[in-house]
């Protein structure tokens, strides 16, 4: 597994904002930042409050950006990795979100960019039934799977006095039934399970690229899951897929050596982590990161709308703390269309 690049998306994050394959040349596209258009047209640059009830009596108070557009994506989505089996996990995915142009790091003399955010994600028909297989036997039942944004349970431990193992398969179970301290030992036990917060939102830019190979003219690409809007650009940088040059910088770029396991509390912040659970065993087995996807324009609302590409190794690698897991890959494509009236989404 390389340790330089570790990209993520939860089993199926359908990227929030549409790319457009533009016949430009890389030093036009580099200099030129993408933006987004809902049906054609460009939002105006607009002095916002930060927050919705506040007066922007200061320049400090307000962000210049257009006026936000909801976002709605939806698709099969296809998570492969050595454990997960040959067939991997398939997931029908909708995402909710939004979409705005804005200048860079909300200076005015910076260039306008399209950014967005996935705010909610859910997963229905899941199917891996090569990987489920294993787990029949430990439940006695037919297992389900699904992915979710979740971060996995988080176990809280008490040591407790007990008895011996020895004893205890022989059914001495309680303090009562082995009464002498040499039948006893101390062992961490978990008092509580609780919940962690989900890893949403998402934070998502959006660059100029390149699709993968075979495919010649330049694209819009999305950065989805870092760690704050502007990481990776803009720069020399823009125009590969690994964002070279600022990704030793970016937090969802793992900096563990090859042998070295991620602890769930260690999933950077921002990261998109997508959770694979089997809930009747349980199994929680998260993948975490940073993902750039291409995009296509469509070329009407709902009768043709944006796609998503998702190309397996060229959008990024998937990182897993599970060694038995190892690193994922994401492949398909998702549709996306502006929430409301189903307005088409692009970027040029």
């Amino acid at each position: 597994m390389s340790k330089r690049r570790f990209f993520t998306l939860s089993v199926g994050f359908a990227g929030i904002l549409a790319a457009a394959s533009l016949g430009v040349s890389a030093m036009t596209a580099q200099a030129i930042p993408p933006e987004i258009y809902n049906n054609g047209s460009v939002a105006a640059i607009k002095s916002f409050c930060i927050a919705e009830t506040e007066t922007c009596a200061a320049s400090e108070k307000a962000e210049l950006r257009s006026a936000y557009v909801p976002i709605i994506a939806w698709g099969k989505i296809l998570l492969k990795s050595e454990g997960l089996g040959a067939e991997g996990v398939t997931c029908t995915n909708t995402f909710t979100g939004k979409t705005w142009n804005e200048h860079e790091h909300g200076v005015k003399t910076n260039p306008i960019r399209g950014y967005g955010v996935a705010e909610g994600w859910g997963t229905s028909t899941c199917a891996a039934p090569e990987f489920i297989k294993k787990y029949k036997a430990a439940c006695k039942c037919e297992p389900t799977i699904f992915a979710s944004a979740e971060r996995p349970l988080e176990y809280e431990y008490r040591e407790a006095r007990i008895c011996k193992k020895k004893l205890f398969e022989e059914g001495k179970k309680l303090l009562s039934e082995c009464p002498d301290e040499t039948e006893r030992e101390t062992e961490a036990l978990y008092s509580a399970v609780k919940r962690k917060t989900v890893s949403l939102p998402w934070k998502i830019e959006l660059v100029r690229g390149y699709p993968e190979s075979g495919h010649s003219e330049s694209v819009v690409q999305q950065r989805i899951g870092v760690h704050s809007y502007g990481e990776c650009g803009p720069g020399p940088a823009e125009g590969t897929p690994t964002c070279e040059g600022a990704k030793e910088n970016t937090d969802c770029y793992s900096k563990q050596s090859e042998t070295e396991n991620y602890s769930y509390e260690e999933i950077p912040t921002g990261c998109v982590v997508t959770n694979i659970v089997i809930p009747q065993v349980p199994v929680e087995i998260p993948f975490f990161g940073t993902l750039e996807v291409t995009g296509r324009n469509g070329a009407g609302s709902g009768i043709d709308p944006s796609k998503i590409e998702f190309e397996g190794a060229f959008s990024g690698k998937l990182q897993s703390n599970a060694d038995q897991e190892g690193s994922g890959t994401v492949s398909d494509s998702v549709k996306e269309l502006g929430e409301e009236g189903q307005g088409l989404i692009t970027a040029k």
